[in-house]
């Protein structure tokens, strides 16, 4: 499946898909991906807001039958859900790569919420908070300790989320609101996460997007926090 990229692609690429909580595959032709909206073209129709699993079709595919569980395993499985569903066609937003990783973990069972490990890295004038594992209301707390460590010469805190397994909406606003509290008390802090991270979904669905800076590179995020430091 192509990556996602600036701008629609159209494409033709034949997938078997699986409506979640069914057992029976269809197939479908994706013709377009635009970001992580997919126009596809199937004889099945699928409700809006339905859930659906889909795999690219191997390339030297000799006509045979897919089952469910071939879909479910299949190492380049995607999933999304219905945006739009008309006659003979539909269109999915997939999910976000850290959504589909979440995903699977809950689904092997191997996912925990509540085993957040905060390593604190100090270097120069930033101080890094590299933040592992699931968050949580209750475990967002472990981070709250660490920035309350923070001596009064350590004003600067980065944040580093690349490494979360899992991510509760509640607690990523939790969060963001005590950094901000933190903010009114003289620190600085921004959040440094994967591209595509579902961090942004949950602080675009709320007021917390304008509360915090978001960064996808260490080096930008550095000199984010040191020209704060200038203009105060």
């Amino acid at each position: 499946m192509p990556s996602q990229s600036s701008g629609k692609q159209e494409i033709k690429e034949l997938h078997v898909c699986l409506v979640e909580g069914t057992d029976i595959p269809f197939f479908a032709s994706m013709v377009s991906l635009d970001g992580f909206m997919a126009d596809l073209r199937s004889s099945t129709e699928v409700e809006k807001g339905a859930t659906i699993h889909l795999a690219p079709v191997p390339e030297h595919w000799k006509g045979g039958k897919f089952t469910a569980d071939e879909v479910r395993n299949s190492p380049n499985m995607k999933s999304g859900q219905v945006s739009r569903c008309g006659r003979g066609n539909f269109t999915l937003r997939l999910l976000t790569e850290e959504a589909q990783h979440m995903r699977k973990q809950i689904r092997d069972g191997s996912v925990g919420m509540d085993d957040l490990i905060v390593k604190t890295i100090e270097a120069g004038a930033v101080t890094t908070l590299q933040v592992s594992g699931g968050l949580s209301i209750s475990s967002v707390t472990k981070i709250q300790a660490g920035l309350r460590k923070l001596g009064p010469s350590q004003q600067l805190a980065l944040l580093d989320l690349t490494d979360m397994t899992a991510t509760s909406d509640a607690a990523v606003k939790f969060l963001v609101r005590y950094i901000r509290e933190c903010e009114e008390k003289g620190k600085h802090a921004c959040f440094l996460i994967r591209p595509n991270s579902r961090i942004v979904e949950i602080l675009a669905s709320g007021d917390e997007e304008s509360m915090i800076e978001i960064h996808t590179d260490r080096e930008m995020a550095v000199m984010s926090l040191i020209r704060k430091t200038l203009e105060s």
